[in-house]
């Protein structure tokens, strides 16, 4: 008895001291103590992401940290070369000339739907906004359309998107839109491109050009390529910065998808920014919009601002010169510019020729509406401009008309807006040049020189005038130009 009396009183010694013992175990293999570990994995990354978001004060981070890998999860087969092939060129309006005054040159077009309007509301300059040229390359693969800028900055704070619209049966509706938003990466990348379409032949409104405001429609409706993130081919449309010093954005797209034949035009938009609201100029009246051009009645800017697009240029066919949105030329020849020598009279040691410039029919602008040169009297009323470039009434106080025999030579200068001029050689521009010095893609009244050509006239006798003012200029054609009777 006491035997066992004694075993039973070891075996309860022994239980207690192990209950002492789990009672005294460290906390960390309790079940509570699991949490504390999570913090620490959380904290760091916190930091992280905004220090990348501080580059654009004000946004959400999502839209402004660049992500370490933009297109991760995707896998690309097809990428474009880095070299491009060069291509056909063209020119649009740029306004850098004009914006300390607050004002657009020319080449704002509401009624055909060409904006120049690279200004904020206030009418703040922004050259990272305004299209100075666009190239349009190919390869065995790819389309290469490479646009250059006055600016430098394509991922101006403001943030500016950028597109390429294509018109497949160029009649002035456009079918698909390629279309990038910022951030823009030096390397060719997938991430920021989409593409849209416009399955029910709306972009235009009613008319393909005019503003038909105010309308409806849905624009460019359909995404059809989300920059290669679940897109059943993620290689169709790329973009990239700094390809070259004429090439400030450049986009590739597959042939294999967009065809050969179609008109292309671009567009820089840090205003509406919405697809499915092109045509711009049908959403709101030339009034509701504004204009950038100072003796425009609806100056300054107002509800559409901060956007410039540039006419279409027609790829894999023949343009008759009718098509909607056109481009007034392709691409000068080569030897367009061999083609405008200074004839010999300019030489330093002789006068310019005795021809007094314009053709009877050049249409000299007024209060009351264009007037053929031909029809003018002195007193008449015509608009001049002022030292400082402002449009201003004025009146003739010369006239001057020359015969001459068939065959004088005339310059014929079409610029990228689509405007047209023939002048004497020897007759002076508003900057002090004469015709006879121009050349393709020198600046002319604010607009590119798209095409240039010196040849003979049959015309019996050409005309000049001089108004009033400071200056002695006036607008032919729509081109200001000086006067050869000052």
């Amino acid at each position: 008895m006491k035997a066992s009396g004694s075993g039973n009183l070891g075996l309860a010694t022994l239980m207690v001291a192990l209950i002492a013992l789990a009672c005294n175990l460290p906390a960390a293999i309790a079940p509570r103590a699991s949490p504390t570990v999570a913090p620490p994995v959380i904290l760091p990354q916190a930091p992280a992401t905004a220090e990348v978001a501080s580059p654009d004060a004000g946004s959400p981070v999502v839209e402004t940290q660049a992500p370490p890998s933009p297109t991760a999860g995707v896998s690309h087969i097809a990428f474009p070369v880095e070299s491009v092939p060069s291509g056909s060129l063209t020119y649009d309006v740029v306004s850098e000339d004009t914006a300390p005054e607050k004002r657009a040159p020319y080449g704002d077009s509401y009624d055909v739907n060409r904006l120049e309007r690279p200004f904020l509301q206030d009418m703040t300059y922004v050259p990272d906004l305004d299209v100075s040229t666009f190239t349009v390359s190919k390869d065995n693969t790819w389309w290469y359309v490479s646009v250059e800028m006055v600016g430098t900055d394509p991922n101006n704070k403001i943030g500016i998107d950028f597109g390429v619209e294509l018109d497949l049966d160029h009649d002035g509706f456009g079918d698909y839109l390629i279309w990038a938003q910022p951030p823009y990466s030096s390397t060719w990348d997938t991430s920021s491109v989409k593409i849209f379409q416009d399955k029910n032949h709306d972009t235009g409104g009613r008319s393909a050009e005019k503003s038909d405001a105010p309308i409806t429609t849905d624009g460019y409706e359909t995404q059809i390529f989300s920059g290669g993130s679940g897109d059943a081919d993620p290689d169709v449309a790329w973009i990239r910065t700094g390809a070259g010093s004429q090439t400030t954005l450049q986009f590739a797209f597959k042939r294999s998808w967009s065809g050969s034949v179609f008109m292309l035009g671009v567009l820089a938009d840090a205003g509406l920014k919405d697809p499915k609201k092109l045509d711009y100029v049908d959403r709101y009246t030339a009034a509701e919009a504004g204009s950038p051009v100072r003796d425009n009645k609806n100056y300054p800017l107002k509800s559409l601002s901060a956007v410039d697009n540039v006419c279409r240029a027609p790829f894999g066919f023949e343009a008759s010169g009718y098509e909607p949105q056109l481009c007034p030329s392709t691409e000068p020849k080569p030897t367009k510019k061999a083609k405008t020598p200074a004839p010999p009279e300019e030489s330093p040691q002789a006068p310019p020729p005795p021809v007094l410039c314009l053709p009877a029919d050049t249409l000299i602008d007024t209060p009351t509406g264009a007037v053929p040169v031909q029809f003018l009297h002195i007193g008449d009323a015509v608009w001049t401009a002022s030292p400082s470039g402002a449009k201003v009434q004025g009146t003739v106080l010369r006239l001057g008309r020359v015969p001459l025999p068939p065959g004088h030579p005339v310059v014929d200068v079409v610029l990228s807006d689509g405007r047209t001029i023939r002048a004497s050689p020897g007759h002076p521009t508003a900057d002090g040049r004469t015709f006879a010095e121009l050349r393709v893609g020198d600046l002319l009244d604010g607009a590119r020189i798209a095409a240039l050509e010196t040849g003979a006239s049959d015309e019996p006798a050409t005309y000049d005038l001089l108004p009033s003012g400071d200056t002695g200029f006036y607008w032919a054609n729509g081109v200001l130009i000086g006067s050869t009777l000052r």
